[in-house]
């Protein structure tokens, strides 16, 4: 070892005291730096998750009056990600309490802020309506029939509220026991606002849309009552026919608009056939499905005249299951001939029967 280097441990020993005070206080220095550091990266993340959380703005600028269509001019400025525009107007204020004016700020809130809170508001309606509606079932396990006496005599009965007007259609449970917490007692419903429900298979069902006229007939009256589609239910339903044949069915709502004196004997759970009207014209050249045969790739039927069959090819329109609209081929008063066998040719003789 050389001897700078013993000379320079031997002072280093003797001012050991020194070395160390010298030595805590840069650490400690470094401590606090280090300390520092992470505080300001700490508070800049913290800020940047407050501004992100509350969506608060970056940057505010005040202007005078600007138009809305400038907000859409800054929203595509790169970096932007979302701009909004307040209405700022000072006003004084009469607020009871103080003597003199209040000098006010008046902030619109921004649409998307509005909804927010409007969406807020309603679920805090729809909750306190759910608390309401426990209390009263609360309400309704503490009421014993001793109560149900002070209030109806001597019926030892306990009060059941219907929750709407109306006539009691069914009774659900007949005999007396024991009812459990949600079990139905009756159908209670409003005869004056009957509605037919049918269900159509789905391949008709999408013929079928809401405002259509309906005929319902088959209901005990001498003429058909008039109806008008309400409503096509957007899903099916499986079903099994008389012919143990599975279908897919979809329910169609009919509301009735004859006046209630003509309906008022129908009640819930009837049986009516209703006929609703896809189509409709004042004037229509229509003969029965039988007349028609395929003939290639076109629609022939055989027509009378003087005694034989003359092949006419027709078209056609619209069909009904019975009946078939005629375009063309046909004249008004001509006279058909109705299942044409093979043997009924073009020029053949026919004769009518009895």
């Amino acid at each position: 070892m050389a001897p700078l280097n013993r000379k320079l441990l031997r002072d280093l020993w003797r001012l050991r005291g020194q070395v160390l005070a010298i030595a805590a206080v840069m650490a400690a220095g470094i401590c606090v730096l280090v300390m520092a550091l992470t505080t300001v990266d700490a508070l800049r993340e913290t800020a940047l998750a407050y501004y992100e959380r509350h969506a608060f703005a970056h940057v505010f600028a005040r202007v005078e009056r600007a138009p809305d269509c400038l907000a859409e001019r800054i929203r595509r400025l790169p970096g932007v990600q979302t701009v909004e525009t307040r209405v700022v107007h000072t006003a004084i204020l009469d607020v009871t309490g103080f003597e003199e004016p209040v000098i006010g700020q008046l902030v619109s809130v921004p649409e998307r802020r509005a909804k927010t809170a409007a969406a807020f508001v309603d679920e805090a309606k729809a909750t306190l309506e759910m608390r309401g509606s426990e209390y009263a079932q609360a309400k309704a396990r503490l009421l014993t029939p001793t109560h149900a006496v002070t209030r109806r005599g001597e019926c030892e009965c306990v009060l059941v509220h219907s929750p709407v007007s109306g006539t009691v259609l069914r009774l659900v449970t007949e005999s007396e026991g024991i009812v459990q917490p949600g079990a139905a007692l009756v159908e209670v419903g409003d005869p004056a606002r009957l509605e037919v429900v049918v269900d159509l298979l789905s391949a008709e069902a999408v013929r079928v849309r809401a405002g259509q006229r309906v005929l319902v007939e088959a209901w005990g009256g001498e003429q058909p009552l008039d109806g008008v589609v309400r409503r096509v239910e957007p899903f099916g339903f499986m079903k099994v026919s008389a012919l143990r044949i599975e279908e897919q069915r979809v329910n169609v709502i009919i509301d009735l608009t004859e006046p209630r004196d003509r309906w008022e004997r129908l009640g819930h759970g009837y049986r009516v056939e209703p006929r609703i009207v896809l189509w409709q014209s004042d004037d229509v050249l229509r003969i029965p499905l039988s007349a028609l045969f395929r003939e290639g790739e076109w629609w022939g039927v055989f027509v009378a005249r003087e005694g034989r069959a003359a092949l006419r090819p027709v078209g056609v329109g619209r069909q009904n299951g019975l009946e078939a609209e005629i375009t063309s081929g046909l004249e008004p008063g001509e006279r058909t001939v109705l299942h044409p066998s093979d043997r009924v040719t073009d020029r053949a003789r026919i004769a009518q029967r009895a």
